[in-house]
């Protein structure tokens, strides 16, 4: 998620194409080229030329399913309460049909780390299975799925040492769906957060329609940064992705640490 993340902690926009539209750059792969951009309208320039695809329009009432932990994840309040304020702003403004299911997927952190490392994700392979049906049957009645970007805030300059943001992003690199991380709002401390959009594969169009969708409403009005009426209030656990010896890059990179 080497595009999604930057994007959502530089309050800009980050896009991940459905696998395979371009050639991957690992042997596993899970590297998928992607653009960074101020605005969507660069990101689906982006696609028409590179990918040579045409523009998509949103359906009219367009059914968006949210996830505030796809079942594994432990999003930090601040940072989701931005994302779901977001979302919600949206949908009231745009007539989004929203649906809140029970979304319980596996954390995909060991099959990525065995492809990754080894090539093979043998091991994993049942787990990678029931995420991929339970994907399949979510995006059998629903357009699109979101999420927070990331579960956790900004990390500093120094890093995030061995402690990831990849919670809500590496599962669909695995899994091949095109995915955008979209401008949020800001933390009470100014941090950016992202809203993380996700089609089913090769719907692209519809992805990147419905992000210029919720850009409009950005541009529109100002999002307020008040706390969210029913949001999780449990302490804090931050979420620790971890890997032995991960280092960040100072490079921006293909879409995979995200």
């Amino acid at each position: 998620g080497s595009t999604r993340i930057p994007a959502a902690w530089c309050g800009v926009v980050g896009y991940k194409p459905t696998t395979g539209l371009l050639p991957a750059r690992d042997r596993a792969g899970l590297t998928v080229g992607g653009p960074i951009t101020r605005r969507v309208g660069d990101v689906d320039l982006y696609r028409r030329v590179v990918l040579g695809s045409g523009a998509e329009a949103l359906p009219a009432r367009p059914r968006v399913a949210w996830s505030p932990t796809l079942g594994f994840n432990r999003p930090d309040p601040a940072v989701l309460a931005v994302a779901e304020r977001s979302l919600r702003a949206w949908a009231s403004a745009s007539g989004v049909d929203l649906r809140e299911p029970a979304l319980e997927l596996t954390d995909p952190a060991a099959s990525w780390t065995a492809r990754r490392e080894h090539g093979d994700g043998d091991a994993h392979r049942d787990a990678d299975r029931r995420n991929r049906a339970a994907l399949d049957d979510l995006f059998g009645s629903v357009d699109l799925l979101a999420t927070p970007t990331t579960p956790n805030r900004p990390h500093p300059h120094e890093g995030p040492g061995d402690e990831l943001s990849v919670g809500f992003t590496w599962l669909f690199n695995l899994t091949g769906h095109p995915a955008v991380s979209v401008p949020a709002g800001f933390t009470p401390e100014g941090l950016p957060v992202g809203l993380h959009l996700v089609a089913a594969p090769h719907r692209d169009g519809v992805l990147l329609a419905a992000a210029t969708d919720h850009e409009r409403l950005r541009d529109g009005e100002a999002v307020p940064e008040g706390p969210l009426s029913g949001c999780v209030t449990r302490p804090h656990q931050r979420s620790t992705t971890r890997l032995p010896g991960w280092r960040s890059s100072t490079t921006p990179a293909p879409d995979t640490q995200e």
